[in-house]
């Protein structure tokens, strides 16, 4: 977000910009591996293989915005783009700098989700606490970055921080890799002949699709919330950077502890989905 900030500018434009582009980027990779993990074997060492591609893409962030400053200031000097022409610049700029990397972040957690899955049948409340578990670091990283190691480091030694300790999580999945992945794949799998009912029970009906739209709906309305609050706070308090920071750390703590109690009742429920219903009301 700092490095963006000094090309797209320091406004709630260019955040909700970036935002956006990021979260697209999480749901996308998210969406493509949650389509293709079930034809990986070595899930760890592919986790691994993607903790190391996010450092890379990341290490190589800065490089790619000198390019893209370059371009960008040409062609404001060249074109004196409208407010709207301004946007658009800003998302195609956005999109070719943060979708690779959030692409492969978002790809990480249905891998690990489907991995825990391979290893116990009702997963449900892990997957729910692996998701609680790394919002916790997301929002331990946001407080960091935006509070303490930009202050001590530097915009470009935090980078360097942050790809360091990706690179010993990515080690870590590859050494847990060597013993977890040859567990899973020595386990047999069990194939039960589907009947009629089976197959009814597994083909999506009206409710399935209605339960994706609200979930759907839960998000741009979170998101959109985060956003209304940080542009209401700088109102009042100024500081665009931190108080994007603070928001966003509450933002996602609050997210940690939802996710921790939903784990927690979710084999409690007899409809998890009436559950869903009243946290959404």
């Amino acid at each position: 977000m700092r490095l963006l900030k000094l090309t797209l500018g320091n406004t709630v434009y260019a955040t909700s910009i970036v935002v956006s582009v990021f979260m697209g980027g999480l749901a996308l990779g998210a969406l493509i591996m949650a389509r293709y993990s079930d034809r990986v074997r070595r899930r760890l060492r592919l986790y691994a293989l993607l903790e190391t591609l996010v450092t890379i893409s990341a290490l190589s962030i800065p490089f790619a915005l000198k390019l893209v400053d370059t371009v960008y200031v040409w062609f404001y000097r060249t074109y004196q783009p409208s407010h709207t022409q301004l946007l658009i610049v800003q998302v195609i700029i956005s999109a070719a700098i943060l979708l690779v990397p959030s692409m492969l972040m978002g790809s990480t957690l249905p891998l690990l989700g489907r991995f825990i899955t391979s290893l116990e049948t009702e997963a449900g409340h892990l997957v729910g606490r692996l998701y609680a578990l790394n919002t916790l670091g997301a929002a331990t990283g946001c407080f960091l970055a935006g509070f303490v190691l930009v202050r001590f480091l530097g915009v470009m030694g935090t980078l360097y921080s942050a790809a360091i300790l990706n690179l010993v999580v990515a080690f870590g999945g590859w050494f847990l890799s060597r013993f977890s992945d040859s567990t899973v794949e020595e386990q047999p799998e069990v194939v039960v002949a589907a009947g009629p009912e089976v197959a009814a029970a597994k083909t999506p009906d009206g409710r399935f699709y209605l339960l994706i739209l609200a979930f759907f709906m839960s998000g741009l309305i979170s998101i959109g919330y985060e956003l209304l609050w940080i542009r209401s706070i700088i109102h009042l308090l100024g500081g665009f950077t931190y108080v994007f920071s603070a928001v966003l750390t509450i933002y996602l703590l609050g997210n940690v502890i939802g996710a921790g109690i939903g784990s927690a009742l979710v084999r409690k429920l007899k409809t998890p989905a009436v559950g869903f219903a009243v946290t959404l009301s």
